[in-house]
């Protein structure tokens, strides 16, 4: 079984990661971080903190940050990315991502999200899209971990 965790270098995608760790009933339980990264996008990437102001868009060195940051989270997570258009909003990242949790045939999708207060289908994020299907559980994680300053 698979434990999905759609994973953007954020505090609240590092809590989804530590949460995903925490609700795994297994320890046979994969669980896959994943990163959609707009093409070529250096205003997204920089946005993320994938680049800095003056930095040149250049996706194996942000694949492989984001790839470095969670293993430092939980060595055992995997990680993998999806490339999209340059130009994607968080509609069609959320439709990217969720075809490959589809693929992974995820039980579960652990959602880092400041806007989980809400009701599911009015989040301003990747989130809604991903928790509007019913072919996994979706956790909403809306508040830091509590091990995130120890260990990151």
């Amino acid at each position: 079984m698979v434990i999905a965790v759609p994973f953007d270098g954020s505090k609240l995608s590092e809590s989804a990661l530590l949460r995903a760790t925490e609700i795994r009933t297994d320890e046979r339980e994969t669980i896959v971080a994943v990163t959609a990264i707009p093409n070529n996008n250096i205003r997204y990437a920089q946005s993320r903190g994938w680049l800095a102001a003056n930095e040149s868009f250049h996706p194996q060195a942000i694949v492989e940050q984001l790839s470095n940051h969670v293993k430092r989270i939980d060595p055992n997570i995997e990680f993998n990315y999806l490339v999209c258009g340059e130009r994607s909003q968080s509609g069609t990242i959320a439709t990217t991502i969720r075809k490959f949790v589809k693929q992974l045939d995820a039980r579960a999708v652990v959602v880092g999200s400041t806007n989980a207060g809400h009701i599911v289908s009015s989040l301003m994020s990747v989130g809604s899209k991903l928790a509007a299907h019913a072919m996994y559980d979706v956790y909403i994680i809306r508040t830091p971990h509590p091990d995130l300053d120890a260990d990151t």
